[in-house]
């Protein structure tokens, strides 16, 4: 063999090497943008659950908004059906059923947050548990029968798999 042949097969060897490498290089680009993509995906719903979230702290804390509550629920015929619900079965004020509905938004919130973006030094087979104690709550059934929507589809599907049918 002289050294034209032996450099042509040396050379076929290269190319061959360089086009698995080319393979390999595409095939770890498609799982990094895939990563990525999920990542934007999960700051997404993550910013969005801590603005309701926030929300839902304010509106529980604020006297002036649930003043204007009141005000739009006189002209528009009284509360949301949750709060009407909670206040039939809990003998709640008007006033205390809408805190309360807002304390259960923004700590429906704060769990969706944590169901989310999970903290790495806890052990995420204790969601369920998590779970189902949050929804053990008084009037959580209720109040998620009419709020549930408002939530991101994976969490919603995770507290409906645990909530008591006989709850909502």
């Amino acid at each position: 063999m002289d050294f034209q042949a032996a450099a042509q097969i040396l050379g076929n060897i290269g190319e061959f090497v360089g086009s698995i490498a080319v393979v390999a290089t595409l095939a770890y680009l498609t799982v990094q943008v895939r990563q990525a993509k999920q990542a934007s995906n999960d700051a997404i719903r993550l910013a969005r659950a801590e603005a309701g979230r926030d929300m839902g702290l304010r509106l529980m804390e604020s006297e002036h908004l649930v003043e204007v509550f009141r005000k739009i629920n006189a002209v528009d015929g009284g509360p949301g059906a949750a709060a009407r619900a909670f206040m039939a079965r809990y003998g709640l004020t008007e006033e205390e059923a809408a805190r309360y509905s807002n304390f259960l938004f923004s700590q429906t919130r704060l769990m969706e947050i944590s169901f989310i973006q999970p903290d790495a030094s806890r052990d995420a087979s204790g969601d369920h548990t998590r779970l189902q104690g949050f929804t053990d709550s008084p009037g959580f059934g209720i109040w998620w029968q009419h709020h549930r929507q408002t939530f991101d589809g994976t969490f919603r599907s995770a507290v409906d798999s645990v909530i008591p049918h006989s709850a909502v």
